[in-house]
């Protein structure tokens, strides 16, 4: 479990920050993708100006990244700001799953790390960890519960897209009571569920 302090302490962050950089991990999969930009969709919703980036360049990542939501907020690897006051990494394990931009961990101001993998020896600022999570976007979630305020369609849809896919579509033994509220709740916010589906296990 994340201790309640920190994840206090990064909702305090993220209250009141102005501009915020998130970043996910090289190759990301739909639980780093959907947490990051769930998490953008959210802070972008109110007022906070965000960027988003995997060390991956937008044109060389997945189909199925565009039928997320919150696809505006990615930009270039190269565009990000170069000494951001805030980072947050999203489901990266260690600095080196970061890549090209572990950089942006060593420049920021404040780092603020949310990961559900074991192995993640913390190394933000503010470390929102919890290994027995079913996945990052879980802990995201919970953070967006803590700052208050709506989700929103499209912070729901990325977030609901990074738990269907790394609990193997609710089948792994991650898959507690906890995530089926949480899957529910998401479920219950008015994305295309048919379509989001589609777009992740196509062919």
């Amino acid at each position: 479990m994340v201790p309640a302090e920190a994840v206090d302490a990064a909702a305090r962050s993220l209250r009141e920050a102005d501009q915020v950089t998130l970043i996910c991990h090289v190759n990301p999969d739909a639980d780093a993708m959907g947490s990051m930009l769930g998490l953008a969709c959210y802070l972008a919703g109110r007022g906070t100006k965000v960027v988003a980036a995997s060390p991956n360049r937008p044109a060389d990542l997945p189909r199925w990244v565009e039928a997320l939501p919150g696809t505006e907020h990615l930009v270039a690897p190269g565009d990000l700001p170069k000494s951001p006051k805030i980072v947050v990494t999203l489901d990266a394990a260690d600095v080196g799953r970061l890549d090209g931009l572990a950089n942006q961990v060593d420049r920021a101001g404040t780092v603020i790390c949310i990961d559900h993998h074991r192995t993640n020896p913390g190394f933000g600022t503010i470390n929102v960890i919890d290994p027995r999570a079913s996945a990052t976007a879980e802990l995201v979630y919970r953070l967006i519960e803590r700052m208050g305020g709506d989700f929103g369609a499209d912070a729901a849809a990325c977030l609901y897209a990074g738990l269907v896919t790394d609990t193997g579509r609710f089948q792994y033994e991650s898959t507690s009571p906890e995530v089926l509220r949480i899957a529910a709740d998401l479920r219950g916010r008015a994305f295309d569920h048919a379509r989001l589906a589609q777009a992740l296990y196509a062919d």
